[in-house]
């Protein structure tokens, strides 16, 4: 009986050993399963960030051709106004000193001359809204920073400088007619005979008295 005892103790803990055996590889198998899940999530979020930074660079190619394709329509509409403010430049030079008698085609080609061609690129904006409101080189006087927007110089300081240049235009000239009158005033005195000059004198003289 004993023996049967003992052999009924032995399998029992055997048992028990075994269960716990089993306890352990079904958690450990657990944890495994944990991990490979952990892992495929880990490898589709990569997945995903890999595929998003594919399109990204796409994007970037794409806006990368575009700016270039930009860059390279800039760099030949620079040309174009270069070759076309020299064509005014050789074929018309204007006289400032005359700019009241100019028509409108005439401001437009004083307006490309100016910084260097800058305004060229609004030729035939600045063409059309001069013809349309009839100003000429009379009238230029009339132009205002508001009217050169109305005609599309959107750019404030195209606008700005525009304006200052026909200001200055006008001034300049104002100031030439004003030494000439001067001049003018100055050498009718200088051609008075002395003896006409006395005479004047004489007679302011005795009215006076």
């Amino acid at each position: 009986y004993q023996t049967l005892s003992a052999e009924w103790t032995r399998m029992q803990s055997t048992h028990r050993d075994s269960q716990q055996r089993q306890t352990q590889q079904e958690m450990e198998m657990r944890e495994v399963l944990q991990a490979q899940t952990l892992q495929n999530q880990q490898l589709s979020q990569l997945e995903i960030t890999v595929t998003a930074l594919k399109e990204a660079n796409q994007i970037y190619q794409q806006q990368e051709r575009l700016f270039n394709a930009e860059i390279i329509h800039l760099t030949q509409a620079l040309k174009d106004s270069r070759q076309q403010l020299t064509r005014v430049q050789q074929t018309h030079v204007l006289d400032t000193h005359k700019y009241e008698a100019w028509n409108a085609e005439e401001i437009v080609q004083w307006i490309c001359t100016l910084h260097g061609g800058s305004f060229v690129k609004y030729t035939e904006l600045l063409r059309t809204g001069l013809t349309k409101i009839g100003v000429t080189g009379a009238l230029l006087h009339l132009i205002d920073k508001s009217e050169l927007k109305d005609m599309g110089v959107l750019h404030i300081l195209d606008r700005t400088v525009i304006y200052k240049e026909i200001q200055n235009l006008i001034r300049s000239e104002s100031v030439v007619n004003a030494n000439a009158n001067e001049n003018m005033h100055m050498q009718h005195f200088a051609s008075v005979p002395n003896s006409l000059m006395a005479d004047n004198h004489e007679t302011m003289t005795a009215t006076t008295v």
